[in-house]
């Protein structure tokens, strides 16, 4: 699909050839030149330090694969968690369906112009690659700091969290366990999908598929009994079928900033769109896989969202959902799904599934957050240690898994579900915002280089300012999560000074140095 390299088809004004999606697939020979920022190739792509320890990840992830990272992150606690916040920040069956929408269109949006920096810059690091590339090391640092030491270990705690929560529901035999049961489980969780990562990257990945169709099951199992929950009831007078769906606009809310706080609860659910541009560096041919897996990867998880969300609303009462004339969520409200569909075998088999499902998210999300701290150890922005890989053939960031690992920790024992999403969401959402403005800038500075995939200007301008609006939501809702979240980031500041002090007295290694050895 043809494209040129004059002025208005760099910012993505125009194009002689077809499109996909919202953005051009570019083949010709210009894109097929040598691009400087492509650090792949067909064969492998380990190396090895100075001390013959690998540095460098083999290429093992194809189309399905990659879809199954992306699907395996983004499916999660999410869909079993949000929804009840999403219902009562809209107190309507209509516009919660439209936030869920509106969060699926803001992560395509996301995700098509991952795909043109991803597809640009082929090198693992995501985010991290782009802004360093784009701003400089300062910048570079300050996002790695913040995600290796705030938002991927966060996520990775709640999520574990959630898993824990359902767990401890399945076989406690109290209707009311202490909080305490479920932060133990969720630990022995985090350090179940840390040590299936460490083992190796094939493992790894198959887990992700295995759990990924499990997932996908247990989603379309809530849509199928919802559908026909729906034939069944939509024409008896009282039943959730008939109230919800025949007046879906009633008591809603109609202001711009309840909804906004709607749609950020669903931007939870669908948090891990941007996971397989981490871990490009192990993707076999990425200019064919990324765009392709991320479309395809977003618009499934959108499409099963929505289909839930009709199931819980097709077979439950919105007071089952809400507490009445309150906007507090009923905590657990899947496991009634499942005692209304099921019976007693649904009140247990649905909250096992649960469980089973943020668990293959926790490994998926632990597969690619490791990646970044190896990455950036590797670059000299944390100790050197963290950058060795282990095992023979496809081997592993062990040391950096380990490291990641011990941060979710600490937050499951010192933070709650509710403080530790507040505090993520505020700094995850600065940080896309940064990144989608790498698109801009190397329009810009580099309107010549090679784009396999060009994606229109005005998708990134209505994502940036998307995303400045979710920011400010999270500080008018949330202000003390998200003061102390932008003061851990604000931190790395301090940090990077210091650090480059003592390099300056030879106290500390340089990035060159630690490559060398």
């Amino acid at each position: 699909m043809g494209g040129n390299d004059s002025d208005s088809d760099d910012w993505g004004l125009g194009s002689n050839g077809g499109s996909l999606l919202l953005g051009d697939l570019n083949n010709d020979s210009d894109s097929q030149r040598r691009n400087p920022y492509d650090n792949n190739d067909d064969s492998s792509n380990t190396d090895t330090g100075g001390d013959g320890q690998k540095t460098k990840m083999s290429k093992t992830l194809g189309f399905t694969g990659g879809i199954a990272i992306i699907m395996g992150v983004m499916i999660g606690s999410g869909i079993f968690a949000s929804p009840g916040v999403v219902l009562a920040r809209t107190n309507s069956v209509g516009l919660s369906l439209l936030a869920w929408a509106a969060a699926g269109v803001i992560s395509l949006l996301g995700s098509l112009c991952y795909v043109e920096l991803g597809t640009m810059i082929a090198q693992s690091g995501g985010e991290y690659t782009y802004i360093k590339l784009a701003y400089g090391k300062l910048a570079g640092f300050v996002y790695i700091w913040a995600t290796v030491m705030i938002t991927k270990p966060m996520s990775l705690a709640i999520i574990c969290l959630v898993s824990g929560q359902y767990l401890v529901k399945v076989f406690s035999t109290s209707l009311d366990p202490p909080d305490w049961y479920a932060t133990v489980v969720a630990i022995g969780i985090l350090m179940t999908v840390t040590f299936v990562n460490s083992i190796s990257v094939t493992c790894a990945s198959r887990v992700n598929i295995v759990f990924t169709a499990m997932k996908l099951l247990a989603l379309s199992s809530i849509g199928i009994l919802g559908i026909i929950w729906i034939c069944r009831d939509a024409g008896v007078v009282g039943t959730a079928a008939h109230t919800n769906f025949a007046h879906p606009l009633d008591h809603a809310e109609s202001t711009l900033s309840s909804f906004g706080v709607a749609t950020l609860a669903a931007l939870w659910g669908f948090d891990g769109w941007n996971n397989l541009n981490v871990v490009v560096d192990e993707v076999k041919n990425p200019a064919y896989v990324l765009p392709r897996a991320l479309l395809v990867a977003v618009s499934l998880v959108t499409t099963l969202y929505i289909v839930a969300n009709i199931g819980y609303f097709a077979v439950m009462d919105l007071g089952q959902i809400v507490i009445v004339n309150t906007t507090t969520p009923v905590e657990g409200f899947a496991t009634s799904f499942g005692l209304l569909t099921l019976g007693e075998s649904g009140r247990v088999l649905l909250p096992l599934c649960i469980a089973l499902s943020t668990f293959g998210a926790a490994n998926a999300s632990a597969f690619t957050g490791a990646r970044l701290v190896q990455v950036s150890a590797l670059d000299g922005d944390f100790p050197k240690f963290l950058s060795r890989l282990h095992g023979k053939g496809n081997p592993t960031p062990m040391r950096a898994l380990i490291a990641q690992g011990t941060l979710g920790v600490i937050f499951l024992v010192m933070g709650n579900f509710e403080s530790l999403l507040a505090g993520y969401s505020c700094v995850a959402w600065v940080f896309y915002c940064t990144a989608v403005t790498c698109v801009f800038y190397f329009r810009i500075k580099e309107p010549k280089r090679p784009r396999p995939f060009r994606v229109w200007l005005a998708i990134p301008i209505a994502f940036c300012l998307i995303a400045v609006i979710l920011v400010i939501a999270t500080f008018i809702i949330n202000p003390y999560e998200s003061l102390v979240s932008m003061s851990l980031t604000a931190s790395a500041f301090p940090v990077y000074f210091i650090r480059n002090s003592l390099r300056k007295r030879g106290y500390l290694a340089s990035p060159t140095e630690i490559n060398s050895t």
